[in-house]
């Protein structure tokens, strides 16, 4: 599932602030939730086994949040340490200790977290003017309001929508990985122009495409799908 040189290798390139988002179950908020904490350990543990990562800084919402997933987790490489949003009047200090790790993962963050983000990224600026490689800041499975500045180095989204009447369409696959496009894909093993299943249905070089994009592009599809297939 992973590609995580990208990561690696977008860091190398400048991309200090990063995004990765992977939802593959097409459920509700309980199946995003497994979904994220599935993924978090997956990325952690594969970045911390790159030669070229020094650390790994995982931040939970909570420290409720931060213990559940730990516990999952155990054992974590050494190089992987769990960490929460820390309170005042100790944020700074806390977050200063992060900058000595290679990647940052914010796990989940929502709006009400974006201070602490762009404090963080503030400190990432200050040791780089110092002459210091600090650590890469990245957003794991955030809105896409929040992660819109960032550079997207993993996307993998599975969705399964229904057009206006209610009747399901073929599900629909969005991915990246850093430096290609975005890339929209139907699930579709009965089309026979497909590669491996899924038919391409376009790319985007600067985002993920809206849900209600995807779900204009799989209805059109299902037409022109239904005017080829005259072997059916």
């Amino acid at each position: 599932l992973l590609d995580l040189p990208a990561a690696v290798l977008a860091r190398e390139e400048g991309a200090w602030a990063q995004s990765m988002f992977c939802s593959v179950s097409g459920g509700g908020d309980e199946a995003f939730l497994e979904d994220s904490m599935d993924f978090m350990e997956s990325l952690a543990r594969e970045l911390a086994a790159d030669e070229s990562v020094q650390g790994v800084v995982v931040v939970f919402p909570d420290e409720e949040f931060a213990r559940l997933c730990v516990d999952q987790w155990a054992p974590l490489p050494p190089s992987v340490r769990a960490d929460q949003i820390p309170p005042e009047p100790h944020r700074q200090q806390r977050m200063e200790a992060w900058l000595d790790a290679s990647f940052v993962l914010f796990m989940t963050p929502v709006e009400a977290e974006r201070g602490i983000i762009e404090d963080f990224a503030k400190l990432q600026e200050q040791s780089r003017a110092g002459g210091r490689t600090p650590a890469a800041l990245a957003l794991v499975n955030a809105p896409a309001r929040l992660s819109a500045p960032y550079e997207c180095t993993f996307h993998m989204e599975h969705l399964e929508l229904a057009d206006g009447a209610g009747e399901p369409l073929n599900p629909a696959i969005v991915a990246r990985t850093w430096p290609r496009t975005f890339s929209l894909w139907e699930d579709n093993p009965d089309d026979p122009d497909a590669m491996d299943g899924f038919f391409f249905l376009g790319s985007d070089e600067e985002k993920a495409p809206p849900v209600e994009a995807v779900r204009k592009q799989l209805i059109l599809q299902r037409q022109a799908f239904a005017e080829r297939a005259v072997w059916k």
